[in-house]
């Protein structure tokens, strides 16, 4: 007697050899040609990359942060196109209709809209943002009450490390307001008190030296001819004079450091007087053990 068992699973091997002969090879081209066009998209975003990267222009920099941004939200966008698009193919070649799905997915996205409202805002603003080129990959922003450098970019949300290396992610519906602390360029003022008895030209004269010595070494960090802009305050224990450095916006925090530094060592050797604070302590006779 035959086995029914035997036959069922006979029929469905069958079935299932006959739809990989016929559909098997639709569905191989179908994946191979997803997978490419993904290959072919990052091959160009990083081509781009690269070009910007050996461009050698005086706006490199800039480019580069554009084009890093543009990448990232190129590649997300991509992404999502390719496999939606190699689902609804697939479904097609196992025999499913995708019309009557995507008539489903409609009205289900319509309910769902409208408790998504603000992923919908998220990609708008996300969009505007690139569109704009309001800010970018590379950028220190102020966001909020945050403040960091832009590592990541999607049209949904934009991820800052803060000074501390915290990564916060800001949905970019929620920006209204962001400065852009450094971009293309950045500005270092550097303040150095002198003592009121110092002769404040030859102080002024050695400050203009010090920081055109400086230019001149650090052409690669240092854009403008630095400016000693003169005295900003009278202060309680000395007169401060600003010294203000145009600078690559990576290179602030070090030129600022540099200067200082050699500020102090000129000054001592022209035997000029950086003051420092005292704050005066009276001693009392308990204190001191007299009579």
């Amino acid at each position: 007697m035959t086995d029914p068992t035997h036959i069922n699973l006979t029929a469905l091997a069958d079935k299932l050899w006959n739809w990989a002969a016929e559909h098997g090879i639709q569905v191989l081209v179908i994946l191979a040609v997803g997978a490419a066009v993904l290959w072919l998209v990052r091959i160009m975003t990083r081509g781009l990359t690269r070009y910007v990267q050996s461009d050698g222009s005086s706006a490199q920099h800039a480019r580069l942060q554009r084009a890093a941004t543009l990448s990232s939200v190129i590649n997300s966008l991509v992404r999502f196109a390719v496999i939606a698009i190699v689902l609804m193919e697939i479904l097609e070649q196992i025999g499913i209709s995708v019309g009557p799905i995507l008539a489903g997915a409609g009205i289900i996205g319509l309910a769902i809209g409208f408790g998504a409202q603000a992923l919908v805002r998220d990609f708008l603003a996300g969009f505007f943002i690139v569109f704009e080129d309001q800010f970018g990959i590379g950028d220190t922003v102020t966001i909020g009450d945050t403040t960091g450098t832009v590592e990541r970019m999607t049209l949904r949300i934009t991820v800052i490390r803060d000074g501390e290396g915290r990564l916060q992610y800001v949905p970019n519906g929620t920006i209204t307001k962001v400065t852009v602390v450094a971009r293309d360029w950045s500005i270092a003022n550097v303040d150095v008190t002198v003592a009121y008895q110092t002769n404040l030209d030859r102080a002024i004269e050695l400050l203009g030296r010090i920081s055109s010595e400086l230019a001149a070494e650090k052409k690669d960090a240092i854009i403008d001819k630095p400016v000693v802009a003169g005295v900003q305050a009278l202060a309680d224990n000395g007169i401060v004079v600003r010294t203000t450095f145009r600078t690559k916006p990576e290179k602030r925090g070090e030129i600022a450091s540099e200067f200082r530094r050699r500020v102090r060592y000129e000054f001592g050797r022209a035997g000029l007087e950086i003051p420092v604070s005292q704050s005066p302590i009276k001693l009392s006779s308990e204190t001191t053990g007299t009579a």
